[in-house]
């Protein structure tokens, strides 16, 4: 399994210094240097989100030009020749056959597929028709519970179909703390341990919570708290990525 770390923009020294695997980040939120990063020889491998995320829960944002917003994202994958990128998962805001539409002028735009990011509101069969006709499809809507943790025991039906169509799958947001499920790919936030007090040690094979100490936060700054997080959680992707799995 390829672990991802996402949302790793403010944490350039850290990034260079431990060097990840691979990174994902979103199309309005990636800097400079980590287009430098993901060129280098350190990134086996980087996912650029659209951005999507940002605009599902404001209804406002249906009244946005969309396919400006996908023209310019085209553009960014273009200039930056960005090899696996997500589409537009926007069905809360737009419906789906317009996320369709945003889709094929994506492909015309770039001369590639996108990481196709199926949501549960759009059906089994539409997830067979899908990695039928896409080499790279995600599993969207975890991060924000769209599907509940009561329903992840139904990943590896959807991972073998998968497979079985020769498609590659990705946990969108979905923390490998929450256990292996079989995806060839997942991204995570969980190392931004800051939020919660919470530090994780690699113990070789599995990430491990450490116990939290009273007020350990306000005497070590967020910077060096997930910088600490960065260095485990990348040990845990290079076992990972190592392993196979």
């Amino acid at each position: 399994m390829r672990l991802h770390l996402a949302g790793t923009y403010g944490y350039k020294e850290p990034i260079f210094k431990y060097k990840p695997p691979y990174l994902l980040e979103s199309y309005i939120s990636i800097r400079p240097w980590q287009l430098e990063y993901i060129k280098s020889p350190y990134c086996k491998g980087f996912i650029l989100d659209s951005g999507a995320f940002t605009f599902m829960n404001s209804k406002k944002n249906a009244k946005l030009d969309w396919e400006e917003y996908v023209m310019k994202y085209a553009d960014f994958i273009n200039k930056y020749d960005i090899e696996l990128f997500a589409e537009l998962d926007i069905d809360s805001i737009v419906g789906l056959r317009k996320v369709e539409e945003l889709r094929d002028l994506l492909e015309a735009e770039t001369g590639k597929q996108p990481i196709v990011v199926w949501h549960k509101s759009r059906g089994k069969q539409d997830f067979l028709d899908t990695v039928a006709s896409y080499p790279y499809v995600a599993i969207g809507g975890i991060v924000a519970k769209e599907i509940k943790k009561s329903e992840y025991k139904y990943f590896p039906w959807f991972i073998r179909k998968a497979h079985e169509y020769g498609a590659q799958i990705h946990g969108m947001g979905f923390s490998p703390l929450n256990g292996n499920y079989g995806f060839d790919s997942v991204d995570t936030t969980s190392w931004v341990g800051s939020k919660y007090s919470q530090l994780y040690k690699f113990d070789g094979k599995k990430l491990v919570p450490l116990p939290k100490k009273k007020n350990w936060r306000r005497k070590v700054s967020c910077f060096v708290f997930n910088e600490y997080n960065i260095r485990e959680w990348t040990a845990y992707a290079k076992y990972l990525d190592k392993r196979g799995g």
